[in-house]
């Protein structure tokens, strides 16, 4: 089901929260900015080169979304479910992702700063070739993630070493 932000904020404002499998695939100049969508539905949705600033999303399933090359800007995805969400090439700044499931997720080529991953759940996450610059990592779960060619800096890992590779 195709459908504009503008559309999806309407009928969340009107009490909806179900939007699984919609597609939201817009030209990259435009975005969603501060808006309120916590525990909003959006498993198997469908969005790609989307600049999102300051939304929560706190408690929403995005569980196998396909979340191609999004931006995102101090956006709030605590308790979040990201299980097998497909994000390759995303850039997430100031984003927090404490006590969210990425399990099975993949966000190779991802940017990572100043990210809170605070007990998150990383388990066989894919983060080939993922800069994760300046962030918390502290009590994240990472059984069998793949950190091959990932690029950390300033970084607090799950043990509470901070990280900086050359």
């Amino acid at each position: 089901m195709k459908m504009t932000f503008e559309e999806l904020l309407r009928r969340y404002s009107a009490g909806e929260r179900n939007f699984a499998g919609v597609d939201l695939r817009f030209n990259p100049e435009q975005g969603l900015r501060v808006a309120i969508l916590n525990g909003i539905d959006l498993s198997e949705a469908f969005i790609s080169d989307m600049n999102i600033i300051g939304v929560d999303f706190s408690c929403s399933n995005l569980s196998q979304g396909k979340l191609e090359d999004w931006s995102l800007n101090d956006v709030n995805l605590t308790g979040a479910n990201l299980r097998e969400a497909f994000m390759p090439g995303a850039s997430m700044n100031g984003i927090n992702l404490t006590r969210a499931d990425l399990t099975d997720a993949d966000l190779t080529d991802a940017s990572l700063r100043r990210a809170n991953l605070t007990g998150a759940n990383l388990t066989r996450t894919r983060l080939i070739r993922t800069d994760i610059i300046d962030s918390n990592l502290t009590d994240a779960f990472i059984e069998v993630t793949d950190f091959s060619r990932t690029f950390f800096r300033n970084t607090i890992m799950p043990d509470g070493t901070i990280r900086t590779d050359d």
